[in-house]
């Protein structure tokens, strides 16, 4: 795999991104904060457009490196999530601009990934225990409906400076990382060096987006990110490198927080489609500025406290997941309970002055 153009991709996103923040005023994308936000002032968004146009840029430069040669069904996948991949970023893009209505957009999302999975069929098989597979259509189901609940998860996350780079990063460097364990021969195929990819755009961002953030990825960035790792895990999947599970657990903290967050708003009857501040995630950063730290503190403790969490709990629960396919789904449960008791004690009703 060819070093300098993920160098490339860094820059052209650093480049771009600045860019924006110049050009967010007089273009429109602003963020004023609402009743979702966790800042108190206007910021530039839209930012996750640099994500999307540097890595369609030097993605085909770092595939032209690949080794060995593309065969076809791996440039049939990569086509597919790329093309796919353009009405999310619109849809959002749009959203950022003037806004979408909330059933276009899961229209969209549902459309999207539906195709994805028809156009990468037959799909990979899910293996519950020790030779008991789910059945295909009830797994086909289960993938669509993950796959946009997945998307918009992503963008329900997306409320912290530096959260949805840094989880970018994470899962797709370590989803590279297990697949190399695995198969040391996937190092310079085309779909690790896309993953490589994303990470490096996503870094360029971050260096802007860490707190105190200089501008907002917006849902162009966020729902393109979370549809591009879902394409990413059928793909490995399908390729044999990594199992759901390991997925699941990489994704676990946007997993758990978005839905028991949305969970206990249906419970509590409240309109869960409209904008708040629920999320656990988001009361810990309350509660971080209760307690005396101003907004960047608590903004930065929070993104460090659950990148350390990805690395010191989930990598290696992803790793075991891995390293014992047969009990990869018994893994996931077990990975995912401390997220589910931390998620309850932290997350929940707002506090009244939110």
């Amino acid at each position: 795999m060819p070093f300098w153009p993920l160098l490339l991709a860094i820059l052209i996103s650093l480049l771009l991104t600045a860019l924006l923040i110049r050009l967010s005023a007089w273009v429109g994308w602003v963020d004023s904060p609402n009743a979702r936000s966790s800042h108190t002032i206007a910021m530039p968004r839209g930012g996750g457009l640099a994500i999307v146009i540097s890595t369609l840029l030097t993605v085909p430069l770092i595939l032209q490196g690949g080794r060995p040669p593309i065969d076809p069904w791996t440039m049939h996948g990569i086509v597919a999530t790329l093309l796919l991949g353009l009405p999310v970023a619109a849809v959002g893009l749009m959203d950022d601009r003037t806004g979408v209505a909330p059933r276009w957009r899961l229209l969209t999302h549902a459309l999207v990934v539906l195709t994805l999975l028809l156009w990468l069929a037959p799909l990979p098989g899910l293996l519950l225990a020790q030779g008991i597979a789910m059945p295909p259509v009830p797994l086909a189901l289960g993938l669509w409906f993950f796959g946009v609940a997945w998307v918009n998860a992503y963008n329900f996350m997306d409320g912290v400076d530096g959260l949805a780079a840094s989880q970018t990063l994470f899962m797709t460097l370590s989803a590279g990382t297990l697949s190399v364990i695995g198969s040391p021969d996937t190092l310079p195929h085309p779909i690790t060096a896309l993953m490589i990819t994303i990470a490096c755009t996503s870094a360029g961002f971050l260096w802007f987006n860490w707190a105190p953030a200089r501008i907002f990825m917006g849902d162009v960035g966020s729902t393109w990110l979370g549809f591009m790792i879902f394409a990413l895990a059928i793909l490995t999947v399908r390729e044999g490198w990594m199992n759901f599970g390991s997925w699941l657990i990489l994704g676990a903290v946007f997993v758990v927080d978005t839905s028991l967050t949305l969970l206990g708003r249906i419970v509590r009857r409240e309109k869960w489609l409209q904008a708040h501040r629920s999320h656990a995630y988001q009361q810990a950063v309350k509660k971080l500025e209760r307690t005396g730290h101003d907004r960047t503190q608590a903004h930065r403790r929070v993104t460090l406290g659950i990148t350390a969490l990805n690395l010191i709990w989930l990598m290696p629960m992803a790793w075991a997941a891995q390293h014992w396919p047969s009990y990869n789904m018994a893994l996931c449960m077990i990975a995912y309970l401390p997220l589910v008791m931390i998620v309850l004690r932290t997350g929940g009703r707002p506090h009244r002055n939110d």
